[in-house]
């Protein structure tokens, strides 16, 4: 469940997102893949800021089969399309099962590429107008590396070339 700093939508038709756990500094696999090879489903919330706290507690290291959902005290919901559950007060998730796994190697810190096909999204109502989410009621985050994480609220757009 711990917060992922790669990770982006890879298709829209079908819809699949990619993130891309590392090995650790032992070269062993995260329990993200671990999971994946055993339940080819996840979820893939969006975190906001009412929920950082929280979401950073997942990235600890546990041990398999330790429950981040019970270390952060988060409450679990059920997610439409899959048998894992999503997090109960997140805004945004996505249902997902396995496309494909990706490995770039088995040295320290080497990435696996993870593609989801999302097969149902929660959405919470108030977030969306029909055909957009509200980004500012929204208040997502991003991880980047290590401790750093980033708001979007200095956001600007630029008028497509036709």
């Amino acid at each position: 469940m711990a917060p992922f700093s790669f990770f982006n939508v890879a298709s829209v038709n079908p819809p699949v997102l990619a993130f891309s756990p590392l090995l650790n500094g032992s070269g062993e696999r995260k329990d993200t893949v671990r999971n994946l090879n055993e339940v080819p489903e996840c979820v893939v919330h969006v975190g906001s800021e009412g929920l950082i706290e929280a979401l950073n507690t997942t990235s600890a290291s546990l041990p398999p089969g330790e429950d981040e959902f019970a270390l952060a005290e988060l409450e679990k919901a059920e997610m439409m399309g899959v048998s894992v559950p999503r997090i109960a007060n997140a805004p945004v998730a996505f249902g997902c099962k396995l496309f494909d796994m990706i490995s770039f190697g088995d040295q320290p810190l080497a990435g696996t590429l993870v593609l989801a096909q999302v097969v149902s999204i929660h959405i919470d109502d108030s977030l969306w107008d029909g055909r957009h989410v509200d980004m500012d009621l929204l208040k997502p985050v991003g991880r980047l590396a290590g401790s750093d994480y980033i708001r979007i609220s200095d956001r600007f757009a630029i008028e497509r070339p036709a």
